[in-house]
Parts: C-alpha cells; structure tokens; sequence
C-alpha cells in the first residue's frame, strides 16, 4: 500500500546534466494505490518522461565550460513557462517552455 500522485519535476540537475521530467497519473488527486497499482506500471508513470539536451543529440548544450551553449562553471537563470489555453492561471496547461539566461 502507498500513496499516489501525479509528479512534475521542474528541474534535476548538477553541472553536468539537466533534465524536466512530468510523471502523469491515470487517476486524478492524490490517492491510495495497492498492490499492481503501486508497482513500476501501476497508475503512474515512475520512470516518466523527460526532456533531456543531451538524450536528444544536443551534446554541446549544457555542461561545465565554454563549449557548452550553457556554461555552468558560470551563473545562469533557469525560466520555465507554463502555457495555458487561455492565458490565465487557472487554464489548462498546453505548453510548457523552458529558458536559460547567461551573461
């Protein structure tokens, strides 16, 4: 027996790696899952699915030192937008869109 619920990891990161990563539930709320519910392939997504530069071919994109279009030996801002159907707070999310700031 566990307790259940939709997951959105905003950001995973060190300086080598980055990642945004949703885990979405078949259930909506905050529940109580047993036994194959709570498992790997129950109601929610464990492993999730991420957004990852590096996973997807960009090598260059994020990492310690100058070669990397994000350089995090340096200071950087990380925004991430949340998107709505009809621009307000209490829509429905349609896109999310993530921004990095360096000098």
């Amino acid at each position: 027996m566990g307790q259940c619920c939709a997951e959105f990891d905003i950001w995973e990161a060190n300086r080598e790696a980055e990642v945004m990563t949703s885990h979405p539930c078949t259930r909506e709320g905050y529940f109580t899952c047993q036994g194959n519910d709570c498992e790997w392939n129950g109601v929610c997504d464990k492993g999730g699915c991420g957004v990852n530069p590096y996973l997807m071919n960009n090598r260059n994109f994020y990492g310690k030192g100058s070669q990397f279009t994000v350089d995090t030996s340096k200071p950087f801002t990380v925004v991430t937008q949340f998107l709505t159907n009809d621009g307000t707070d209490h829509g429905h999310v349609v896109d999310i869109r993530r921004h990095y700031v360096q000098n």
